[in-house]
């Protein structure tokens, strides 16, 4: 009886180690959420689809970039430059964000919640090398007028 609860805790365990990687993977490998002012584009390499994206919420609290591919195995690189002001105390400022793995590489500007700051715009910079050919684009722009 002893032995035969060790054996089920211990597959039991075993399946929520498993279950805990995959949840981190697809953290991992999520795309960013579509924004509400968003700039994507889509080109093909060696026939592996590449997205270079960045955008903003509707909220303009928000704001994300991001290098994805449709393999787990190239390296992916992205940088962006979150633009934000503040009409109340009339300033403006930026933060830059890079970030770089394989598949995918994917930036978020700090959260402007509970701030009278909001971004209105993101210049992002994208890298990924796919069997050896490399495609980049150094600025991708999205600007809320």
């Amino acid at each position: 009886m002893k032995k035969r609860r060790i054996v089920l805790l211990t597959i039991l365990l075993g399946l929520l180690i498993i279950q805990s990687i995959e949840v981190l993977a697809m953290q991992r490998t999520a795309p960013l959420p579509n924004y509400t002012y968003e700039t994507p584009i889509i080109n093909y390499v060696s026939g592996v689809e590449v997205r270079f994206k960045n955008g903003i919420a509707g909220d303009q609290k928000t704001a994300g970039a991001e290098t994805w591919t449709g393999d787990s195995a190239p390296s992916t690189y992205v940088s962006a430059r979150f633009y934000w002001e503040d009409h109340v105390s009339d300033t403006m400022g930026s933060s830059l964000k890079s970030e770089g793995h394989d598949g995918q590489s994917s930036v978020l500007a700090d959260s402007l919640a509970d701030t009278n700051k909001k971004y209105y715009k993101v210049v992002s910079s994208h890298i990924a090398t796919i069997s050896g050919n490399t495609i980049s684009n150094p600025s991708v722009t999205t600007l809320i007028p």
